[in-house]
């Protein structure tokens, strides 16, 4: 089943990341819209083709380049203009979400209209500094 979601990821320098979100939004127990990455200007070399690369197993990622870094907000707000889903879930580029994340998430929006958003707690990995 295929849920009304756009996830939206903006990432400036995170590529190496992106396969794991990727990854984690592809092993949901539904199937969501659509996924937004917003490269707000990465100076990675051949930034382009490496993720033409890395997105060409998604058919339902689609990829939106800033000329100029703007920032993470100005980056998430191109990602919502071009968003068609009627649900809008902003993740970072070195997330990872639960693979019922979207299924609960919905579910929690469908059933109760009065909700503008819902949340879930977060599990922390790797080095913090």
């Amino acid at each position: 089943m295929r849920v009304p979601v756009s996830v939206i990821i903006p990432f400036r320098n995170h590529s190496a990341y992106l396969t794991e979100c990727l990854e984690s939004i592809a092993a949901q127990t539904v199937e969501v819209g659509e996924v937004i990455l917003v490269n707000d200007d990465s100076t990675e070399p051949n930034i382009r083709k490496v993720l033409r690369t890395m997105v060409a197993p998604y058919p339902w990622v689609k990829i939106f380049h800033q000329k100029k870094s703007k920032g993470v907000a100005a980056a998430r707000n191109l990602g919502a203009e071009k968003a068609k889903g009627k649900y809008l879930l902003f993740l970072d580029a070195d997330d990872k979400i639960d693979p019922t994340f979207v299924e609960k998430t919905c579910f929690k929006l469908d059933q109760n209209p009065l909700l503008s958003f819902v949340y879930t707690h977060a599990r922390f990995f790797g080095r913090e500094e």
